[in-house]
C-alpha cells in the first residue's frame, strides 16, 4: 500500500466585491485573491495500490484538479459566509470547514483513498483529519541545547566509532524544533493558549539554552540523543495536556533529521 500527498494553495478574498481572481502560478496560490485575505495550504494524501501500467497510484495533476474542485468552493462559501455574519474563522469552525471537505473528498477518489487531509494554519500549526475521521491539532515549538554523545562502558575509540563528531569531548549543539500533536476532547473549548503553555514550561523552558548532558538529571546516565529527547517530551507532556490527548511527538534537531514517538498514555 502507497500513501501519496499532493499539496494544494489557494487565497479566499473574504470581500468578494471585486471578483474571484483565479491567477496562473498554483505553486503560489490559484485562486490568486487580490491582495490580503485568507491562504490555505492543504496536503491531500491518497492511499492504493500502484497501478503496474503507468507506475502511479494516481496522477498527481487528478489529485490536484479533484482536491481544487471540492476544496476552493468550500472553503470560499464557508469564510464568506462567516466573514458576512461577522463571526471570526475560529479553530472549532476550520474543523468545520476541513470536515466539509473531508467529507467531499471522499467520494472523489476511487479504487484510491483518502487517507488524511491537513490544514497548515501557518507554517508552524496545523489540523489534520485522518481516514478514521479523528481531528488532530499539531503545533511546533523550539529550543536551542548542546549536548555530548558518550557511553562510559566503552572505550574511547568505540565512542567515536559509534558517536563519531558527537562525542566531542566539548559537546556540539542544535536548535531542536519540537511539534507536538494532540487530539483535542472538545474543539469549542481547546485552550490553545494552555497548551502552548503547558509545553513551554513543562518541557521547552527545561531544556532551553542547557547543556543536556550536565545540566538535566534526566540524561546523567542517558544519552540525549533526539530518539530519547522525544521519549522525554512525551513523558514529560502525557495527560499533562489540558482538554487534549497526547497523539505524538515529533523532534527535529536539524532540517534533515527529525525523530516521533508515540507512547502509552499517563
Amino acid at each position: 500500500m502507497h500513501r501519496l500527498t499532493r499539496q494544494i494553495r489557494f487565497s479566499v478574498d473574504p470581500f468578494p466585491n471585486g471578483g474571484d481572481a483565479e491567477g496562473f502560478n498554483s505553486y503560489c496560490s490559484k485562486p490568486a485573491g487580490h491582495g490580503f485575505g485568507f491562504f490555505i495550504c492543504l496536503n491531500v494524501e491518497v492511499e492504493g495500490s500502484v497501478q503496474p501500467d503507468t507506475g502511479f497510484l494516481i496522477n498527481l495533476a487528478e489529485i490536484d484538479a479533484k482536491a481544487r474542485r471540492v476544496a476552493v468552493n468550500i472553503y470560499k462559501k464557508r469564510i464568506r459566509q462567516l466573514i458576512a455574519e461577522g463571526k471570526n474563522v475560529n479553530l472549532q469552525r476550520t474543523c468545520e470547514i476541513l470536515r466539509e471537505c473531508s467529507g467531499g473528498l471522499r467520494s472523489s477518489f476511487t479504487p484510491q483513498k483518502l487517507s488524511s487531509l491537513e490544514q497548515l494554519v501557518n507554517p508552524y500549526k496545523k489540523i489534520t483529519i485522518s481516514g478514521d475521521n479523528m481531528l488532530l491539532y499539531s503545533e511546533k515549538f523550539e529550543f536551542a541545547a548542546t549536548h555530548k554523545l558518550w557511553n562510559d562502558n566503552f572505550s574511547e575509540e568505540q565512542n567515536f566509532d559509534h558517536f563519531g563528531k558527537c562525542a566531542n569531548p566539548e559537546g556540539h549543539g542544535h536548535n531542536y524544533v519540537v511539534e507536538i500533536t494532540a487530539e483535542p476532547e472538545n474543539w469549542k473549548d481547546f485552550d490553545r493558549f494552555d497548551f502552548q503553555k503547558k509545553v513551554k514550561e513543562l518541557f521547552i523552558d527545561k531544556l532551553d539554552h542547557k547543556n543536556l548532558s550536565k545540566d538535566l538529571d534526566y540524561y546523567k546516565k542517558l544519552n540525549p540523543t533526539v530518539e530519547n529527547i522525544t521519549v522525554h517530551c512525551w513523558n514529560t507532556l502525557s495527560a499533562k495536556l489540558k482538554g487534549a490527548k497526547l497523539k505524538s511527538v515529533r523532534i527535529w534537531e536539524n532540517d534533515r533529521a527529525y525523530c516521533t514517538y508515540k507512547g502509552e498514555q499517563g
